[in-house]
């Protein structure tokens, strides 16, 4: 293998590719990186043997000129290599061995083979099952994945459940708090799949300015976002009827408005004193709404004013954090949250209409 390319670009497409590798991986080779190059294209690949990114590098004869076509699995620290260097690299790999020129400087690295890497799973690229641009995808993302289950104990609740039909609903659940999103998008069948957050979440980091093509078989799933395609398994079960868990609008005895700047500073003072257990009471009366929190060694009283209130007063406690991580997701000036009592699950959803039907919904922590 021989072949000039741009330290720009190879850096680029490195950064992509080494986003899933680890050095503790189960099996060896999974800790490099697939160089292989071909006449049409350069193509790199990334594995921790779940998940898979490969980036396509076209060959124009400038920024990247395949000489000699070959295949080579590089130690990760190629990267850090290629970061270093000012000048266009050039590439020689014989049997086992790769020399790294650029300018004066010479390095040489004992590579892997490439006949041992593990094969990418390959989709038909004319069939997507969903395409959003990018910017719509990463904000269903950002509004929904922090939701998923941190803990292993239901791995069906570590993902996040797509659900396609007449519209694209995206929610995210850990059993204490639920994010959904939806939104209206022209899809050619019905189609349910939980995806680990950690893939959707890793997506964000490639993701390019380009569309965002979404590709699924039995136990795959692919994205495609310009020259970058991110593989990874999709979770076995059954997602759970998330739809019982929210309440119906007439069923609220408390709705109120408030700014979401004011609401989430709040939170965030009245949490410091909360660090033990993170929970804070919320108190609404009239056109107040008053956020503590008591512990040992500390405590905290804040006052919110609120925009408007309709309904019964009502004293509630929850998990500071959750609240916090909710409102973070709103792109909103002004946001709705509504009770039905201190035992319930509560809703928030930015005031201001937008195209998606948007809701966070957060449990309420019993304190006595």
């Amino acid at each position: 293998m021989q072949l000039k390319i741009s330290k720009e670009v190879l850096k680029e497409g490195l950064l992509k590719v080494n986003a899933v590798v680890t050095s503790k991986a189960t099996i060896p080779i999974l800790t490099g990186i697939l160089l292989h190059a071909t006449k049409e294209e350069v193509i790199l690949i990334g594995s921790d043997g779940t998940e898979t990114v490969k980036h396509c590098l076209p060959v124009d004869g400038e920024v990247v000129d395949v000489v000699e076509e070959g295949a080579a699995v590089v130690p990760s620290r190629f990267l850090t290599i290629v970061k270093k260097l000012n000048k266009e690299i050039n590439i020689f790999h014989d049997d086992s061995n790769m020399k790294i020129k650029s300018g004066k400087s010479l390095f040489e690295l004992n590579c892997m083979d490439a006949t041992e890497y593990p094969k990418f799973v390959e989709f038909n690229l004319d069939e997507p099952c969903l395409t959003m641009s990018s910017s719509e995808f990463k904000g269903i993302i950002q509004k929904t994945s922090f939701s998923a289950s941190k803990a292993e104990t239901r791995p069906i609740l570590t993902g996040v459940h797509f659900k396609l039909g007449d519209k694209i609903t995206v929610s995210a659940t850990d059993s204490h708090r639920l994010s959904q999103i939806s939104c209206d998008k022209e899809l050619s069948g019905d189609l349910e799949v939980v995806i680990p957050a950690k893939t959707v979440e890793g997506l964000l980091k490639v993701i390019e300015s380009d569309d965002v093509c979404m590709y699924l078989d039995k136990h795959q799933v692919m994205y495609k976002t310009g020259a970058t395609f991110y593989s990874s398994r999709v979770l076995d079960g059954n997602y759970p009827e998330i739809s019982r868990l929210i309440p119906n609008g007439e069923d609220f005895n408390t709705v109120v408005e408030m700014n979401k700047s004011e609401l989430l500073q709040s939170l965030e003072l009245a949490s410091i004193a909360s660090e033990k257990n993170g929970v804070v009471k919320l108190e609404l009366k009239e056109n107040a709404a008053i956020l503590s929190s008591n512990e040992e060694t500390s405590k905290s009283n804040v006052e919110i004013t609120l925009s408007s209130m309709e309904g019964k007063e009502l004293i509630i406690s929850f998990n500071a954090s959750y609240m916090i991580e909710a409102l973070k997701s709103m792109d909103t000036e002004e946001v709705t949250v509504s009770f039905n009592n201190d035992q319930r699950p509560f809703i928030l959803h930015p005031s201001d209409i937008d195209e998606y039907n948007e809701i966070q919904l957060i449990l309420p922590v019993r304190t006595y």
